[in-house]
């Protein structure tokens, strides 16, 4: 008697009898006044919750990455250059080199600091006065792109030998002109070399 009480009881517990299975014992079960069968209790239908529709899966394509496209070795080196500031400037009065500019620094947007060195007495004529740098004897030649000139230039002293220019770079067509002139003159002597070791 014990053995089925703690068997009931197990039973009642923990085992969890299938959906469709008929209840044990008569406290589950009552009698539908309709049909006079017997049905589970009210309380003893579980109603299983009504899952919401999945929307339906739609799996999209991603397209495939294009191949980057190599950049241009010729404006990376523009770029590299401070567009070609780095090079530096010839400082010109009446065609005559009297001074160089060595690039030191961007300042802030478009304003950049160079050193002066001077090069010859005449550049006295012009010394670090800004408004004889406008004047129309004065010219900056980029000393990478050579055929690249200038009249005069804007720019302001700050100390010794020392001066902020605003807006001055070589444009990027000369740039690439000396580029390939470059190129070409250093195949050239690649080729005079293979010829010399004949």
């Amino acid at each position: 008697m014990l053995g089925t009480r703690v068997s009931h009881f197990i039973k009642k517990r923990y085992v969890v009898q299938p959906q469709n299975s008929v209840p044990s014992s008569s406290s589950e079960l009552k009698i539908d006044p309709e049909t006079e069968a017997l049905v589970p209790a009210p309380d003893q239908v579980k109603v299983r919750p009504e899952l919401p529709e999945q929307p339906e899966l739609v799996v999209e394509r991603v397209p495939e990455p294009e191949p980057a496209t190599p950049r241009d070795p010729v404006l990376s080196e523009y770029d590299n250059s401070k567009l070609g500031r780095a090079f530096g400037w010839w400082v010109c009065i009446d065609g005559q080199r009297v001074a160089s500019l060595e690039y030191c620094c961007l300042l802030e947007e478009l304003v950049h600091l160079y050193s002066v060195n001077v090069l010859d007495d005449k550049f006295l004529l012009i010394d670090l006065d800004p408004v004889k740098w406008l004047g129309t004897n004065v010219t900056i030649q980029s000393r990478y792109a050579e055929g690249y000139i200038r009249p005069g230039l804007s720019m302001a002293a700050v100390g010794r030998s020392m001066i902020v220019v605003e807006n001055l770079s070589i444009p990027e067509e000369y740039f690439r002109r000396r580029h390939h002139e470059l190129e070409e003159f250093q195949q050239t002597l690649v080729e005079k070399a293979k010829s010399k070791s004949r």
